[in-house]
C-alpha cells in the first residue's frame, strides 16, 4: 500500500503518545517530532461504499506532570475545556432568552401613567393661575344676593298689581285665571257678582294668571273685548280698574276704567265717538253681567251730564251703557251711581 505522505507531503502527524515518549526521552525539555509513516487506506477514497458509520474514537484527556510537579495543560486541552464551559453556561430553554428581552422593553401602562400624571400637573397649574387672582379680590365687589320672595297667603294683591286707586275705601278680590280666556274670566266674574252683598259695597276685581303677575290693561281689554277695534286696543295703557258696585243687595253693576296712553289720547276719542253707530255696547258684554246685553232696535246714544262730567249713554230695555273719557281715563259703566262714584274718586 502506498503511504499517505505521498498525498500530503507537508503534513506532519503528532500524537499524544509520541509526545509523551519524546518528553521522557528528553527529560521534559523538548519534544522531538518523528516522522510517522501511515499507509494509505482504501476508506479515504471508497467511504461511500461502507454501509455502517464508524464513530470517532473517544478522546481521553489526561494531565501531564511537569518536571516541577505542576500540572500543565496543552493548548488543545484548554480549548476543549472552554468549549465545555460555554456549553454548560448556555440556557437550556431558548424561550427564556426571549422572555428576558421582552421584560427589558418599556411597559405601556407605565407610559400611560406618566402621561396622565403630566396632564394632571398641567391642569392643576392652569387652574391655580385662573383661581388665585380671584382669591385676593375684596368681598365688597361680589354681588349681594337678594332675599327670596315669598307668596303671601292673603288674597290681597301684591304692590305690582296695575290697579287704579280710588279715594273711597273698597275691597280687593283677586281672580286667578288658568289661561287668557274670556269664557273663564266671565264665568268667575258671574259667580262673584251673584253673591249677595250689602248695599253700596265696592269690590275691585284683580285678574292674574296663575301665581304669576297680574294682568295689565293691554291684556285685560283683549280678554274682555276680543272683537273690539285693534286701533283702540293699541291706545290702552297698563293701569285699569274692574269695579263691582252693589246698588242694591241683589243687583250688582260692573264698571271698567282703562288708562289711555298720552300720545294716543286724541286717537282714542275719535275712535270711540265714531264707534257709537256700530253697536259699541255689544263689544263689552261683561258690563251687563249677570245678564247678557240686549240688542238695540232704534235706540241711540245721547249726551248726559253726571256729577258735572259730560258722558254718552244708551238705554236698551232698561240696560244702561255709559262711557266717557276724562283726562287720560276711559270710563265704561252700567250704573249712573257707580259712574258718579268713579268720577268723584278717581
Amino acid at each position: 500500500m502506498a503511504e499517505i505522505n505521498e498525498y500530503f507531503p507537508n503534513v506532519k502527524i503528532r500524537t499524544l503518545k509520541s509526545d509523551l515518549e519524546s518528553l521522557k526521552q528528553s527529560g521534559g525539555s523538548f519534544i522531538q517530532q518523528k516522522e510517522i509513516k501511515i499507509e494509505r487506506e482504501n476508506f479515504l477514497f471508497k467511504a461511500q461504499k461502507q454501509e455502517s458509520v464508524i464513530a470517532p474514537p473517544a478522546l481521553e484527556i489526561r494531565s501531564v506532570a511537569s518536571p516541577s510537579g505542576i500540572e500543565a495543560l496543552t493548548p488543545q486541552q484548554q480549548k476543549v475545556g472552554s468549549i465545555k464551559q460555554s456549553i454548560q453556561n448556555r440556557p437550556d430553554n431558548p424561550a427564556d432568552i426571549k422572555e428576558t428581552d421582552s421584560q427589558d422593553a418599556v411597559n405601556p401602562k407605565l407610559l400611560w401613567g406618566l402621561g396622565g400624571g403630566l396632564i394632571l400637573i398641567i391642569g392643576l397649574s392652569i387652574g391655580f393661575w385662573l383661581i388665585y387672582p380671584n382669591i385676593n379680590k375684596p368681598l365688597a365687589n361680589l354681588p349681594t344676593p337678594s332675599p327670596a320672595k315669598t307668596e303671601s297667603p292673603s288674597p290681597s294683591p301684591s304692590p305690582e298689581a296695575p290697579i287704579l286707586a280710588l279715594k273711597t275705601p273698597l275691597e280687593k278680590f283677586p281672580i286667578i285665571l288658568n289661561s287668557l280666556d274670556v269664557e273663564e274670566l266671565t264665568q268667575k266674574l258671574r259667580s262673584n257678582v251673584l253673591m249677595p252683598q250689602t248695599i253700596g259695597t265696592l269690590i275691585s276685581f284683580e285678574p292674574k294668571l296663575g301665581v304669576g303677575e297680574y294682568l295689565s290693561g293691554e291684556n285685560l281689554i283683549k280678554i274682555l273685548s276680543p272683537n273690539s277695534l285693534s286701533s283702540l286696543k293699541s291706545t290702552i295703557g297698563k293701569e285699569y280698574l274692574l269695579l263691582g258696585y252693589w246698588e242694591t243687595g241683589n243687583k250688582p253693576n260692573l264698571s271698567l276704567v282703562f288708562t289711555i296712553k298720552q300720545e294716543s289720547l286724541e286717537t282714542a276719542k275719535s275712535i270711540v265717538r265714531s264707534w257709537e253707530t256700530a253697536n259699541m255696547e255689544e263689544y263689552f258684554p261683561v258690563i251687563f253681567l249677570p245678564q247678557p246685553p240686549e240688542k238695540r232696535k232704534t235706540e241711540t246714544f245721547r249726551g248726559v251730564k253726571i256729577s258735572n262730567v259730560d258722558a254718552r249713554m244708551i238705554i236698551i230695555n232698561q240696560q244702561k251703557f255709559i262711557y266717557t273719557i276724562v283726562a287720560d281715563k276711559l270710563i265704561i259703566s252700567s250704573s249712573e251711581k257707580a259712574f258718579e262714584i268713579i268720577v268723584k274718586n278717581i
